[in-house]
């Protein structure tokens, strides 16, 4: 499975005894199934496929001449939910990847599953001759989770695997009906690839994507937030490769934009601004910020910089701390206040004391906060190396609480599938929290 535990509360049922109500774990899986099991007692309550024919695998993915390497198994065998639902609590539905479920029955809602996608537009001022975007989905890869918002789906896209020619596609799907309300995509331009090898020029079509290692858009003051990934930094013709956008909730256009100086860099490199998105920090006067985590120093042309790979987490106690992590060959794991009255955060860190704990050399996953409150003053933050192995942290003091030492282990417990999927992250719930592990998903206790 390559999408995060979903926990629904109080879900309402109804049947022979009258009305109950039962809490459930949303699983979506690879082979483009969905299950819902019950929280209390782990007995499976439904489970759907949304597969047409058969399941894509690795294979299918085409290759192409610029890029190297074989079948595309960035995720493998099968390519198919990968991207985290989301529950829309008002009407007890999911949404997972164009389709739309009850979540007491697993059945499809009205609408549902939808036609497939086409969505094409031309830019007739592009800089290439019959400059016509279009959405092929072989092409395309759902990376992103589903973002929800006044009663709009919205969904974003990435590649397979840096396999040209694909393009940026942002989508917002009426809740009820599925029906596209808006897109937004770039036109087709030149992009680098694989500069290690000269030999491979520039190709049409490659890229901004957006994938932000698997988080789903922001959303907040009827704004939608992206970052994107590698591909053409041209803004005079809407290349907006490393770059963070700002739209209107119609999609209708790029309503602002940073790119930062060394975004070419950054693309030739391969080196991701938009490996992670970023969050922001409500200040209690309904004036929201904005913190994007940069994978390099915005002034960096040094392409050993450390890349981050994982979002922040923001925990409003102690007056509120912001955590930061990922790809770090000194392994540290940063603490920021976070200064409400400047709205910055606060120059000085703290570090953990501990090195060389956990393996982070390659990929990290998204850290989690686990408190008794939104006030309160002690919390726990976990996070999952490359190793599968789970770690605790004392989040005010960094020091290590646990550590389960697991080599292609999920938790202290063997997976036939070897561990979690690179970019996951824990689910914490009514004193539980759920680690999606290979093909299966472990529930541990917590102490409250």
């Amino acid at each position: 499975m390559g999408t995060t535990p979903l926990y629904a509360l109080g879900i309402k049922f109804h049947d022979s005894n009258g009305t109950k109500y039962r809490s459930l774990v949303i699983i979506a899986t690879e082979f483009n199934s969905i299950f819902a099991f019950d929280a209390e007692t782990r007995d499976q309550v439904w489970k759907t496929s949304l597969t047409i024919g058969r399941v894509v695998n690795s294979n299918d993915i085409p290759a192409v001449a610029t890029r190297l390497g074989g079948p595309c198994d960035d995720i493998k065998p099968y390519y198919g939910i990968t991207s985290t639902p989301v529950i829309d609590p008002k009407t007890d539905t999911v949404y997972v990847i164009l389709n739309a479920l009850d979540l007491a029955t697993g059945k499809h809602r009205d609408g549902s599953p939808t036609a497939p996608v086409k969505a094409s537009r031309a830019f007739p001022n592009g800089p290439l001759p019959n400059n016509i975007t279009t959405f092929v989905a072989i092409k395309q890869h759902q990376r992103p989770g589903l973002a929800l918002h006044e009663d709009q789906v919205y969904t974003a896209f990435g590649s397979h695997c840096d396999r040209p020619p694909y393009l940026p596609f942002l989508f917002a799907f009426d809740a009820k009906t599925l029906a596209i309300n808006s897109f937004w995509t770039s036109p087709v331009l030149l992009s680098r690839f694989n500069q290690t090898n000269p030999s491979f020029g520039p190709v049409e079509g490659g890229g901004p994507t957006v994938w932000m290692g698997g988080t789903a858009p922001t959303i907040f003051r009827d704004k939608l937030y992206v970052v994107t990934g590698r591909g053409p930094v041209d803004v005079a013709n809407q290349g907006f490769g490393n770059a963070i956008l700002r739209f209107p909730l119609d999609l209708s256009a790029v309503e602002d934009y940073f790119t930062p100086a060394n975004g070419v860099f950054l693309d030739n490199t391969d080196l991701d601004l938009g490996s992670n998105l970023g969050g922001y920090v409500p200040d209690g006067n309904n004036s929201n910020v904005f913190e994007v985590i940069n994978p390099v120093p915005l002034n960096s042309t040094n392409p050993t910089g450390q890349s981050i790979y994982s979002g922040p987490a923001y925990w409003p106690g102690s007056g509120g701390q912001v955590f930061i992590l990922g790809r770090r060959s000194n392994q540290a794991l940063y603490r920021y206040a976070w200064d409400s009255a400047a709205q910055i955060l606060s120059p000085s860190f703290a570090a953990q004391a501990e090195k060389a704990i956990g393996s982070f050399s390659a990929r990290a996953s998204n850290p989690v906060v686990q408190a008794v409150s939104a006030d309160s003053s002690e919390a726990v933050l976990w996070e999952i190396d490359e190793q599968s192995s789970l770690l605790a942290w004392d989040a005010m003091t960094l020091k290590l609480l646990y550590y389960s030492h697991n080599t292609a282990t999920c938790g202290g417990t063997p997976s036939s599938q070897g561990g979690v999927v690179k970019f996951h992250l824990v689910t914490i719930a009514d004193g539980h929290m759920y680690l999606g592990c290979g093909e299966r998903v472990l529930v541990y206790g917590l102490p409250t």
